[in-house]
Parts: C-alpha cells; structure tokens; sequence
C-alpha cells in the first residue's frame, strides 16, 4: 500500500540503487527505535503498515536499516500511528520541524549563531534561557 509521498528506493542511494554507507548510522538508528516503539506498542508491521498508510515492505526495510528515514508526512503519520509526538520521531530521523527549519532560513546568520553560542550550555542552562525567552514581552 505505497503513498504518494513514500520514497520508492533510498534517496541517498549509491550506484544502482545501493544504500549510501555514509547513511548507515542514521538507518539502523532510526529504523531500531521505531522497531522498538512498534513493538512497544503491540503493533505488528503490517498493521502500523496500515494505520500510517506506508507499505509493509517498506516499513520492513527502513526498520532494519536498509532505507533511510521516510518522508516527513510519513513520519507524521507513523508517529500518529504509535502515539507519540511527531517531533520526537522527526529527531530520531535528524529532521528538524517545518517551523524551526523556516526559522532558520529566514535567518540563517542570526540562527547559526544563536546555535553556536547555545552548544556552550548544559541542559538545565539552556532550559532556563528557554523559559526567559518564552517570557520576554516582545511589545516593548
């Protein structure tokens, strides 16, 4: 049951089809951990196969590492499927959101360099300054 914006072969695919080595990492890790939230969820391939709209095949090979991550709307669906926010799936995929994404190419120098100066802080640290920019009265 393929959809429309479901990738037929791996985008980063080497020579004839063969997957990129490069992408390998991002494969298995993606594909295991949403593995592991399928059967988490008692789920069998061909039924999340179905509830996301992507075909079983497919779905069976991005879960052992042979496809890179699908789409963003697949993942959003998947996501659905499994009940979990679609942000933590487009993570795992190394996605950033449609929002964040225009954020930054809107303003790219800016964003680097917020990014930048960001990678110096802890967790807890950047949590704080999260909260104190989400305060900020932008009006004055």
């Amino acid at each position: 049951m393929k959809h429309a914006d479901e990738c037929p072969r791996d985008e980063a695919a080497g020579p004839r089809g063969t997957p990129n080595p490069e992408d390998l990492p991002l494969r298995e890790s993606f594909g295991r951990e949403l593995r592991s939230l399928r059967l988490g969820r008692g789920l069998s391939i061909r039924r999340l196969a179905k509830l996301a709209r992507i075909d079983a095949a497919h779905l069976s090979r991005i879960e052992h590492g042979q496809l890179l991550p699908p789409p963003p709307a697949a993942i959003a669906r998947l996501a659905v499927a499994l009940q979990i926010d679609p942000e933590d799936l487009n993570a795992l995929a190394w996605r950033l959101p449609e929002d964040v994404s225009s954020s930054v190419f809107r303003r790219p120098q800016l964003m680097m360099r917020l990014v930048r100066a960001a990678g110096q802080y802890g967790d807890d640290q950047l949590d704080r300054i999260c909260r104190a920019l989400e305060r900020m009265d932008l009006r004055s």
